[in-house]
Parts: structure tokens; sequence; C-alpha cells
């Protein structure tokens, strides 16, 4: 197993797209998997999933734009297992204005599907660099020099 003994914390995992196919790869692989999300039912599903196929999951219901949600986060994960391994976030907390949606690339669509910066304003840009980075650089992983993308 690659990732015997690892732990990984996976945002957005609480639904039915890469976060929870993620998060269901990482336990088969060995990991014990922290799934954040707001969605809870769907946590609770994706938990049931990697259970069912003898694997470790626990819960945490995480806004990953707010500090003090991904604070805690770190926080239960390190008292539930250890130190963090692996960070994934699938989450996003954006709420574009529907102007925002209309034009290219995102007509049609109602959510984040990626970034052209000469197409996003400021603050949305600025949101998904602070939402990244609360989520891969906690001081805990600063201090070890894993502060970095990979």
């Amino acid at each position: 197993m690659l990732l015997e003994d690892k732990v990984a914390i996976v945002t957005g995992a609480g639904g039915s797209g890469c976060g929870r196919a993620i998060a269901c790869r990482f336990a088969l692989e060995g990991a014990s998997v922290v799934i954040a999300d707001t969605n809870e039912a769907g946590m609770l599903d994706t938990a049931s999933a990697i259970e069912a196929e003898g694997r470790v999951a626990s819960i945490f219901r995480t806004d990953v734009g707010n500090e003090a949600d991904v604070r805690a986060l770190f926080a239960f994960a390190e008292s539930t297992y250890r130190d963090v391994d692996i960070v994934v976030n699938d989450a996003s907390g954006a709420v574009f204005p529907e102007k925002s949606l209309d034009r290219p690339p995102y007509v049609g669509v109602r959510g984040w599907v990626g970034i052209e910066l000469d197409q996003v304003t400021d603050e949305e840009l600025a949101f998904h660099l602070r939402e990244a980075w609360r989520l891969i650089a906690p001081p805990k992983l600063q201090a070890m020099g894993q502060n970095r993308l990979r």
C-alpha cells in the first residue's frame, strides 16, 4: 500500500465527485482519511464507503473559507491520528455573482471550474489564494518545511 501509516485530510470529500474519489482511493492505499466538508450527509456517506472496505475514516465539518475552521480541522486530525502527512483541497467556498458566471469560460456553470486570470475579479482570486494557503501552510506544516505546493 502506497500510503500505509499516512494521515490525509481531503476537503470537498462530502460530495460525489473528485474529493470523494480521492478520499476513497487514499484509504484503499492505506491512509487514515479525515473527510472535511460542509455537507454532513455526504461526509457520512463517504466515510461509510471507506469503512465498508475495512479502512479508517473520520469526518469533520469544515468551511475552508473560515480560518478558524481550518485550524480546528488540523487540530482534530492531529488529536485523532497524529501529524498530517497529506492535504488535498478539493473544496471551494466561492460564491460568485451570477453575472460572473455568464461570461466565458463559465457560461452555464454555477460553481468554481478554474480560473482565467483576466476574467475573475481581484476579490475572487484573493479568496481562492487565501483558501488554498490556509489549507497547505498551517504553522505546523510551515515548521516542518512543508509549506510548498507539490
